[in-house]
């Protein structure tokens, strides 16, 4: 019997001794790293050139970080997943990179629905999640408290677009949206926005399958209603396709019909290679333009991009990079990477980024945990093949419209 009980207590005694090894070598891999879980775009169906914008910024900033001896004695490890811009790669993989790689934070999503998606996931488990590019206002009136966005929202790109199509004098406007929860949500405040603001405007909108091949029919229905201004909501590939058609059929950018491009994708780095003669004339909104006054990390940042990737940041690269600047912020400031301290030090954020002072407003709703002033731009491409810096600078932010300055196809 006494053998018996030995045995048992050299057992139990072998497993405790183990747990106790396998717990310190854990905590010693904890500490050695910032664990920071990107997931974004790598494969299709969703936007593969924001998903690369996105991780470009945010290994620029990680290295930039680490060179500088990382955070709070850490090096930052970006651990970096695939969501292929869906719903259910979104899900997926913020549940993995909570639960299988044990980050601190999750960042990087560059659409609305997988940032919706992994809503309930980060309060489930208390991991803050700041968001780089879903616009959609169901992430902000859900009311997360782990869930911050620095970038653009709904109520701003709307409430700027109205105040664009009011200063033109629009009197028939056509929208088009895809069938994604950005294009939903967009697409329910636009309507909104105009009937209280502008009813005097003739307005219908459209939505339209992301994964279509073909919208001809579409086209030639706009062309038959002949509006002043067709705004279009669509990213790459399907806003490429729609552009083309448009421009094709003599349809817009015309004298008669502005075309108005409010998705943020013409400062890809792929837009001229998809892009015929569409682009030239047209009208577009972007959250960044080279002719913005930045600070000087905003500078700096832009400096380094160049070089390190040997082109211009676009408007995802700077929204990526704010994110995680405002996440290594959070850290110095609670001087902890634990996912508790992370979250309250984010929501008390006051910080320079790289295009301006970041702070995240508490009232719920539509700007729950948003930086309320993200600064954006309008502005007019006026050549095939123009750069982003020769474009023309109509609006920054609340600024008026340049209606002036405005060149006819």
């Amino acid at each position: 019997m006494m053998s018996r009980i030995c045995c048992m207590n050299k057992l139990a005694y072998t497993v405790a001794i183990t747990a106790a090894v396998f717990a310190t070598a854990y905590g010693a891999q904890s500490q050695e790293t910032f664990d920071v879980g990107v997931s974004t775009i790598l494969t299709p169906p969703g936007s593969v050139i924001q998903g690369i914008q996105v991780r470009q910024a945010l290994e620029l900033v990680a290295d930039w970080q680490n060179e500088q001896g990382g955070v709070i004695g850490k090096k930052i490890k970006l651990v970096i997943a695939d969501d292929q811009g869906t719903t259910e790669g979104g899900r997926t993989v913020a549940e993995r990179l909570i639960t299988r790689d044990k980050v601190s934070v999750i960042t990087g999503q560059a659409s609305s629905n997988v940032v919706l998606s992994s809503l309930e996931v980060a309060k489930k488990y208390g991991i803050p999640v700041v968001n780089v590019n879903g616009w959609a206002s169901g992430i902000r009136t859900a009311g997360i408290p782990q869930v911050f966005s620095p970038g653009p929202y709904t109520t701003r790109v709307i409430t700027a677009t109205v105040d664009t199509l009011l200063a033109l004098g629009s009197k028939k406007v056509i929208g088009a949206f895809d069938n994604t929860d950005a294009g939903f949500s967009l697409e329910k405040e636009m309507s909104k926005q105009l009937k209280e603001r502008a009813p005097q405007i003739q307005y219908r909108s459209i939505i339209l399958d992301r994964a279509a091949k073909d919208y001809l029919p579409v086209v030639l229905q706009m062309q038959a209603e002949k509006p002043d201004v067709i705004v279009s909501e669509l990213i790459a590939p399907a806003g490429y396709i729609l552009m083309n058609q448009l421009y094709d059929q003599g349809v817009a950018p015309t004298k008669d019909t502005i075309f108005f491009e409010m998705g943020g994708m013409t400062d890809n780095p792929d837009f001229w290679k998809n892009i015929r003669g569409a682009g030239k004339g047209a009208l577009a909104f972007g959250h960044y333009h080279p002719k913005f006054d930045l600070p000087a990390i905003g500078v700096e940042f832009r400096k380094r991009f160049v070089e390190r990737y040997k082109a211009e940041p676009g408007r995802l690269s700077f929204q990526a990079a704010d994110a995680l600047f405002v996440i290594i912020d959070a850290a110095k400031r609670a001087n902890s990477t634990e996912p508790a301290a992370l979250t309250e030090a984010l929501a008390n954020t006051d910080y320079v980024g790289t295009r301006g002072k970041i702070t995240f407003d508490k009232t719920p709703g539509p700007t729950f945990n948003q930086w309320v002033e993200v600064p954006y731009a309008i502005y007019q491409i006026t050549a095939v093949d123009q750069k982003l810096d020769d474009t023309t600078l109509l609006k920054q932010s609340d600024g008026p419209l340049e209606v002036k300055a405005i060149v006819a196809p």
